[in-house]
């Protein structure tokens, strides 16, 4: 029972348990079993407090619904739950996360003036492949992180990389995502970035891992990292901070 949650989906769940738990202790009602009004005066709270929209309070239902039990009913099947969260989502309804995209120019023409990729130090060669990587897939920043070389075709015309871990956005494992050359610029081929990367990087690569820190000692990277020299190359490119993300690429690409 326990695996069928992603490691970050229960670090999410236990800042809810904690609050639901305090919440509890403060009020004298059961933890595990308490009435339903404690239930939706406790979402309720959270709400006011941390001005959550629907998917955080969904995402503390959620978590409350794996150990509660109502009135012998299980939380989940609860109907007054279920309409107390269809009030909730009327009032705040998921828009989503931005209203308009920079257009994918902007990063490719800023892409295309770094040069072809054997001119590039390490850390613009980086930095560079992993921004072409995305515009051209229209991937997850959290895809890169799971890039290996062990599990990728490489030719001169393509490259495919088969991903065995499960990510967010995938029921299974064996997720494939391709990239074809572009011999008509190599300076924005993503399979020409790719190949160099992988040449400069042997020396000293002790990991699988597609990505690795372009500094001392080279370790693999987590998105969070990628994420950083995503935003390093939105900014460069003119894309606004203030308002765009690294997941922005995504929208932009996909559009």
């Amino acid at each position: 029972m326990l695996q069928a949650k992603s490691a970050k989906t229960y670090q999410q769940y236990s800042t809810y348990w904690s609050r639901w738990e305090k919440y509890c202790q403060d009020q004298n009602y059961d933890a595990l079993k308490p009435p339903i009004g404690p239930v939706v005066n406790f979402l309720q709270n959270c709400r006011d407090e941390f001005e959550l929209g629907y998917s955080a309070v969904n995402t503390a239902r959620s978590a409350l619904s794996m150990v509660i039990t109502c009135e012998g009913v299980p939380l989940s099947q609860n109907e007054d739950l279920a309409t107390f969260m269809k009030g909730v989502k009327n009032q705040s309804p998921h828009l989503p996360k931005y209203s308009a995209i920079w257009d994918a120019d902007m990063l490719l023409d800023h892409l295309n003036s770094l040069g072809a990729p054997e001119t590039l130090n390490l850390k613009d060669l980086t930095i560079k492949l992993a921004a072409l990587l995305l515009i051209s897939s229209g991937q997850r920043v959290q895809t890169l992180e799971h890039l290996s070389i062990d599990n990728l075709f490489l030719s001169p015309d393509l490259a495919q990389f088969t991903i065995l871990t499960k990510l967010k956005h995938t029921k299974t494992r064996g997720t494939e995502v391709s990239f074809k050359s572009f011999p008509q610029n190599r300076n924005l081929c993503a399979v020409s970035h790719l190949s160099q990367y992988i040449k400069i990087t042997q020396p000293f690569r002790q990991s699988s891992k597609l990505f690795l820190s372009y500094q001392k000692p080279h370790n693999p990277v987590v998105s969070q990292s990628i994420s950083r020299w995503i935003r390093t190359m939105l900014a460069a490119a003119g894309i606004d901070l203030a308002i765009f993300g690294a997941h922005s690429v995504r929208a932009s690409s996909t559009a």
